[in-house]
């Protein structure tokens, strides 16, 4: 099957869906192109010179063995994140495509792709993230923005095959906020690799002795980009708590955000007290992330939905997550994690230190965790789901 990704935006050699799912698809035997902008997220300026680097790079493969084949267009500037692919309809012409698989339901490029699906005849696969957290429509010109992206799909709604939110969050609001019927809705899922993330002693033993961790030491660690939505500064409310009753209890964040905030979250550690027992570094390289999540002992991640908690439970690492945050919704029925209400520091305070004082209970948490991934979140499974949906939207 030929299967073309289009995404506005696409930075290499990172963790996101549009870096793992192409890649699986292309191993599973799929000849898989991914058509993106020649310009960086608008975000950007929060990753390390390195990743930077990475996505200068513009014409290598994800995998770094040709098996995804990525090409960047001219675009417009972009507004709110929005952009257009210039040359994006010649494009998917040339390819002559079975599928397109295109990212972000409230994007130009899913848009132009509506547009164009007419005329290429391909099946058209229309993914989203979306959520309250990520999404807010709060000026004029973005309530239009939805209305005219409603009208299209209503226009065209038989161009599409299917929608998929990779969230239940995103789902809802696909039905609340654009109005698309749950019939034409495929829950789809995001993932980890569990070859690359997978538990490792020798990583973990290394890794302590590279941060200076005593065997005693319990070290917990969120990873990400950081942003008010991530919560962080109830995590370190709460690990003030923690690191009261714990001696040996140290914190690591790990990531990159906006100067301001990152200078604010540096004040409330000084301002209690805890300098000596939180570290805060830059964001992880991608291809490092596995020897992290496998030298420390919990991984916390106390705000909206982010992937790389899925990442960490595949190397066996014991997460706790908000009960209330719908991208964990799989995790937490599942029972692979502990849980804590968000709107609660003394509920994170006592799931974090359930966590401490038992190791038994870690262990559990550790198999649940790699279980899931294996089992039911890992790249090939979730791409082996996605075949069914592109076949059937073939045979319409």
């Amino acid at each position: 099957m030929r299967i073309v990704h289009v995404i506005g935006h696409y930075i290499p050699r990172l963790g996101y869906e549009e870096n793992c799912l192409p890649e699986a698809q292309a191993k599973a035997g799929n000849e898989v192109v991914l058509v993106t902008s020649n310009r960086l997220p608008p975000d950007f300026a929060q990753f390390s010179q390195q990743e930077k680097d990475s996505a200068s790079d513009n014409d290598s493969p994800e995998s770094g063995q040709g098996m995804v084949e990525v090409i960047r267009l001219p675009s417009t500037p972009s507004v709110s994140g929005i952009i257009v692919l210039n040359g994006l309809g010649r494009t998917l012409r040339n390819l002559s495509p079975d599928v397109v698989h295109v990212h972000g339901a409230l994007s130009l490029c899913a848009i132009q792709c509506l547009l164009y699906q007419k005329r290429t005849r391909y099946g058209l696969i229309v993914d989203d993230h979306s959520h309250s957290r990520n999404v807010h429509i709060d000026t004029a010109y973005k309530r239009a923005y939805v209305r005219a992206a409603i009208t299209a799909y209503r226009i065209c709604d038989r161009s599409v095959g299917a929608f998929v939110p990779v969230t239940p969050a995103a789902s809802v609001f696909l039905e609340t906020q654009l109005g698309i019927s749950r019939s034409r809705i495929r829950q789809g899922a995001l993932g980890a690799d569990p070859r690359v993330f997978m538990p490792s002693s020798s990583d973990r033993a290394n890794c302590r002795m590279d941060l200076g961790l005593s065997p005693d030491d319990v070290l917990i660690v969120t990873t990400g980009k950081f942003s008010e939505n991530k919560n962080l500064e109830t995590l370190v409310q709460s690990f003030a708590q923690v690191s009261a009753r714990h001696d040996h209890a140290r914190l690591m964040l790990a990531g990159s955000g906006q100067s301001g905030f990152m200078n604010q979250l540096t004040r409330q550690i000084v301002d209690l007290d805890l300098a000596e027992r939180v570290t805060v570094r830059r964001l992880i390289p991608h291809d490092a992330l596995a020897r992290f999540y496998n030298g420390a002992d919990i991984g916390v991640w106390p705000g909206a939905h982010t992937i790389t908690v899925l990442e960490a439970m595949s190397t066996g690492l014991p997460c706790v997550l908000p009960i209330e945050e719908l991208g964990y919704k799989s995790v937490v029925e599942s029972g692979a994690c502990m849980g804590f209400k968000s709107d609660q520091i003394n509920s994170l305070t006592a799931s974090i230190e359930a966590l401490i004082v038992s190791p038994e209970l870690r262990t559990k948490l550790s198999a649940r965790a790699r279980e899931l991934i294996e089992q039911s979140l890992s790249w090939d499974r979730i791409a082996r789901d996605l075949t069914d949906v592109y076949r059937a939207t073939l045979s319409r």
